[in-house]
């Protein structure tokens, strides 16, 4: 049995997409679920990589 990796470690694989604007800015307003369905929708990654990526976004 494998523990998960500390918060903030990256795992390992490629790099996601860089956010477009409009993400980034839905996420520092709060908005985090439609951040991710932005992401999602501009980038076609799969949601989880979306919603992590989005609430690095939002905790700065």
């Amino acid at each position: 049995m494998t523990a998960d990796p500390p918060r903030g470690t990256r795992l390992p694989g490629p790099e996601p997409p860089q956010p477009p604007p409009e993400v980034e800015q839905a996420a520092l307003l709060g908005h985090i679920d439609d951040a991710v369905s932005l992401y999602v929708k501009f980038t076609e990654v799969d949601p989880e990589t979306a919603r992590q990526v989005v609430e690095r976004l939002a905790d700065g």
